[in-house]
């Protein structure tokens, strides 16, 4: 944590509290001047060493690389049935940067049809990558019906803010608007969904939604998330249809989600103990 080299515009963009731009420009030259700081380059960091930029140019050449990835399997993700948009957290940049393999990704279903769409995805996952056990593990579903997330906090905040959306655009802009509570916590950052293309459809896509669009296809939804919780329960390895997750009927969270208030603290700890460093450190 803190360990990742920031530019001014990202700096500004997750500030909590609403500034004016050149305001800000002025208190991080404050900081590198009392030597809070230090400039290396175009980048910020609390550590004076270049290595870690390197690292970061490093990262962001390999960020360029995951997003194609990503948008390869976003693109087939989202001709199965009712899958309405398919996005990336932004953190895979802190991803990369630890070393991590894959990264989180949000995928939004139709109203009422959550688990038929996570049981295809699941499917296809297990079609497309056998070998690859942790992909598309991470995923956070959501459907039309529960577009605002539950859980307020500084934490979910910046992943939303961070977010890379994909496919359906008409959708991003309905979850954006949704968890427009986002900007109390971070009001300098702006929300775009120009990354994202038109939601298309296929004709299979067309003809099973249309087979399930009844009560049969309610049945079948319920049943499915019934069938989780009962993996749950009994403790079984995560299949098709299992998952050590926080859930629900229009939700479904991947395994870490429920770490975002512990991660909120041990943040709140840390930048108490740097001022603290930095304060020790001018008074020398």
């Amino acid at each position: 944590m803190f360990e990742y080299p920031l530019t001014r515009q990202e700096i500004f963009r997750f500030l909590f509290y609403k500034h004016r731009e050149e305001d800000v420009s002025c208190a991080i030259h404050n900081l590198v001047t009392e030597r809070r700081i230090y400039q290396l380059d175009k980048f910020y960091s609390l550590r004076n060493d270049h290595l870690i930029i390197a690292e970061r140019r490093k990262v962001t050449m390999a960020a360029r690389k995951f997003i194609t990835k990503a948008s390869a399997r976003a693109k087939w993700l989202i001709r199965l049935p009712f899958v309405r948009g398919v996005g990336v957290s932004g953190t895979f940049h802190k991803n990369l940067w630890e070393e991590r393999a894959d990264a989180d990704m949000l995928i939004i279903t139709s109203k009422n049809r959550l688990w038929i769409a996570r049981m295809l995805v699941n499917c296809y996952r297990l079609f497309a990558f056998p070998k690859q056990e942790n992909a598309l593990q991470l995923s956070y579903y959501i459907d039309e019906q529960e577009l605002e997330l539950r859980d307020k906090n500084l934490h979910t905040a910046v992943a939303i803010n961070m977010l890379v959306p994909l496919e359906g655009d008409i959708t991003f802009e309905k979850f954006y608007a949704a968890n427009a509570w986002v900007r109390s916590y971070l009001p300098n950052k702006l929300m775009r969904v120009s990354s994202a293309t038109p939601l298309s459809s296929t004709i299979c896509k067309l003809w099973f939604e249309k087979l399930f669009d009844n009560r049969a296809g309610n049945k079948l939804d319920n049943f499915l998330m019934r069938i989780s919780a009962w993996c749950k329960q009994k403790g079984l390895p995560t299949g098709m249809l299992a998952g050590q997750s926080n859930w629900g009927k229009h939700f479904k969270k991947p395994e870490h989600a429920g770490f975002s208030y512990w991660m909120e603290q041990r943040y709140n700890e840390k930048v108490i103990r740097l001022i603290g460093k930095a304060d020790h450190r001018i008074a020398q």
